[in-house]
């Protein structure tokens, strides 16, 4: 989902899969909401893109649950500063950050 698509695909049948990557990059987001991520994403979702948006800081809320994500890619945001406690709430504890 990029250029802010945010439509999805509807399929005729229900379908049970697993989404282990997520690429949400040239949105324009701005914070992610604590909610954005509950469900089977909390469990499954092990890659997460928000390239290209405008996120001013590593985001505290909605990803701090995600047990096991393992690449966070923030690349190309208004990030300016990094707090040394930054991902101490994360509950994935082999982040790889690239920022």
């Amino acid at each position: 989902i990029k250029d802010g698509g945010t439509r999805m695909a509807k399929s005729s049948r229900e379908q049970s899969f697993t989404i282990l990557r997520l690429v949400l990059n040239r949105n324009t987001l701005q914070f992610i909401d604590d909610q954005a991520f509950n469900g089977p994403l909390l469990d499954s979702l092990v890659e997460l893109d928000l390239n290209d948006n405008n996120l001013g800081q590593i985001p505290q809320m909605g990803l701090t649950r995600l047990r096991n994500l393992r690449k966070l890619y923030l690349n190309r945001n208004r990030i300016n500063s990094l707090a040394s406690n930054a991902f101490a709430g994360y509950e994935s504890k082999d982040l790889i950050i690239k920022l």
